[in-house]
């Protein structure tokens, strides 16, 4: 019988795990097709009016300019989401913060968890540029990375430093590794789960990095026992790129160099990470 609840407790945690990674995904396609017809109907209203059929060329221009429109459809698509998770949990009598393990921390691990955030994407990003990855690979990065940033800069920032580590950490972080965890353990979780953060950014450059970092990401998560934590982590990785687009612009270093240097300010954060205690019991604590 115990054998039989502990395997209907993992394909519980399965379904829940599975469920935040489909509500997340549907919200998004929803918002996209919603936010697609609103868009047309108002470009066709303005440019072209008096004409309701859409050619080849509307439809081209339409897409063209939805692209600067992504941040925003993002921003709209997080906000969607939390407002049918939080729907969720109240209508089950849960505390939604409780089941995403979500609550303050001290302030020098809100600090350090963003700093290495900023280090950690720079190693990253440095570590892949002396692999001998194809020129497509980097290409269809570099896309991706300019759909995201591409329009309004300020809604761009906001959706890339703030909304985007919230959401993406309350679903992968919070909704997939920590229900998993609970039932096959904090290892194949995080395997689990950083797999899935990889392969939801698309294309396989992205895909590698994200996935490597989602355990850096995993351990922040576990040391200070807090959504909290990886969020601010998240944020960092994010930010790092304006960071150091402007630190560019005054120090010019080789991909090598920059490698060293945020190696070993990686393994500074991470051992100073690793002195970071929490009120989980020592019994509970997988690091």
């Amino acid at each position: 019988m115990k054998k039989k609840s502990g395997i209907i407790k993992i394909l519980i945690s399965i379904l829940k795990a599975v469920g935040f990674l489909a509500l997340y995904l549907g919200a998004q396609l929803f918002i996209s097709m919603v936010f697609y017809f609103v868009y047309s109907v108002y470009f066709i209203l303005r440019y072209y009016p008096g004409n309701y059929k859409i050619t080849d060329e509307i439809s081209q221009k339409i897409y063209s300019n939805l692209s600067n429109y992504t941040s925003l459809i993002l921003i709209l698509s997080a906000i969607f989401t939390f407002a049918i998770l939080f729907l969720i949990h109240t209508l089950c009598k849960k505390k939604f913060y409780k089941e995403i393990n979500l609550h303050k921390i001290p302030m020098n691990q809100i600090i350090t968890a963003f700093i290495f955030g900023v280090i950690l994407n720079k190693f990253s990003v440095a570590m892949m540029s002396l692999l001998p990855i194809p020129q497509a690979w980097y290409d269809a990065n570099e896309k991706s990375v300019g759909s995201v940033t591409a329009g309004n800069f300020m809604i761009a920032l906001i959706s890339t430093v703030i909304i985007a580590p919230i959401i993406e950490e309350v679903i992968f972080r919070g909704g997939v590794y920590f229900t998993l965890r609970k039932t096959i353990g904090p290892i194949l979780a995080a395997i689990i789960s950083a797999a899935a953060f990889g392969i939801f950014h698309g294309n396989i450059l992205q895909m590698l990095y994200t996935a490597f970092c989602a355990i850096f990401i995993i351990y922040v998560f576990e040391k200070t026992n807090s959504l909290t934590g990886s969020i601010m982590v998240h944020s960092g990785f994010n930010f790092s790129a304006i960071f150091f687009a402007i630190i560019s612009s005054y120090i010019e270093l080789t991909e090598f160099t920059w490698l060293i240097i945020t190696g070993i300010l990686c393994l500074f954060c991470l051992i100073y990470i690793s002195t970071f205690t929490s009120r989980r019991s020592k019994k509970d604590r997988p690091f």
